[in-house]
């Protein structure tokens, strides 16, 4: 079998003149992020066994998809897309309102609910380390919307990161005093998931970026999903997610076949390192 390049070390540009050989039908304007990922998925996996390569870290095979996919070599998955999303429905607010596209940021990158975002106050946030410590909520009230605690009833802690914190400094550096919000309405009020979509159109907006079915609620989804995709341990992934069981938290892990081998393998040689006492049994 002819050399060919390591695939999931190669940069974009071998990539691309790769994929646009025989074997390649991956074509970004013709179908979508699944598909695609199917396709190459398939490929490398063939390449893998005849040159016996090592299959890639979960969080190195995550940052060169979103790589290619950003480069155009392969279709850009959904939730890459929120930028798009939070300019779109900043234009079709009223007076272009910018804090709606921060909101929307803010809630893909954190994996928090709107209310929590709407919820956040200055002394929440520890710009040393960049972690937010999610406190309280808006939701609907018999008057209005109200600030409580958080699903669940227990604080957690969010990293901001590097994407995000432009956003959150920002809003920080324009706090009066520890109890300010730093997300707010155009006039200064509690938001909600109803707000946010009354307020931006959100329902024309969607549809008419290909993303009908798209919800105020799967920002926090995409969010977690990200995490999950880059492999957080699951167990972290749900202190960050506030989730009171790891059933919930489990839905935003897709392992495929691949990952499951590698955990066997993980297993293996964590347990040959401890062979000479033998491994050692624990009760929980």
């Amino acid at each position: 079998m002819a050399t060919r390049p390591r695939f999931w070390h190669a940069p974009p540009s071998t990539v691309a003149r790769t994929l646009a050989g025989p074997r390649s039908s991956v074509d970004s304007n013709a179908m979508d992020w699944e598909e695609a990922c199917r396709q190459l998925t398939d490929y490398w996996e063939l390449v893998r066994k005849a040159e016996k390569q090592p299959w890639p870290s979960r969080e190195r095979k995550a940052a060169l998809m979103a790589g290619w996919a950003q480069a155009g070599i392969i279709p850009l998955r959904p939730c890459w897309r929120w930028p798009q999303l939070a300019t779109a429905l900043v234009a079709r607010s009223h007076g272009r309102y910018q804090g709606w596209g921060d909101i929307v940021e803010a809630a893909a990158c954190t994996a928090a609910r709107i209310g929590e975002i709407s919820g956040v106050r200055k002394k929440d946030v520890d710009r040393d380390s960049w972690l937010w410590t999610v406190r309280r909520q808006t939701t609907p009230g018999p008057g209005g919307l109200i600030d409580k605690g958080t699903k669940g009833k227990r604080a957690r802690t969010v990293p901001l990161i590097e994407e995000v914190r432009p956003v959150f400094a920002a809003r920080l550096d324009k706090a009066t005093d520890d109890d300010s919000r730093l997300f707010t309405g155009p006039r200064g009020g509690r938001i909600s998931t109803a707000v946010l979509r009354d307020a931006t159109h959100w329902d024309e907006v969607v549809t008419e970026l290909g993303y009908e079915h798209l919800r105020r609620h799967d920002l926090r989804h995409t969010g977690l999903t990200w995490m999950a995709d880059a492999g957080v341990p699951i167990h972290v992934l749900r202190k960050i997610a506030g989730h009171g069981s790891l059933t919930t938290t489990q839905r935003y892990l897709h392992p495929d076949q691949q990952s499951v081998t590698d955990a066997g393998e993980a297993l293996s040689a964590h347990l040959s390192v401890r062979r000479s006492n033998g491994p050692h049994l624990h009760a929980v």
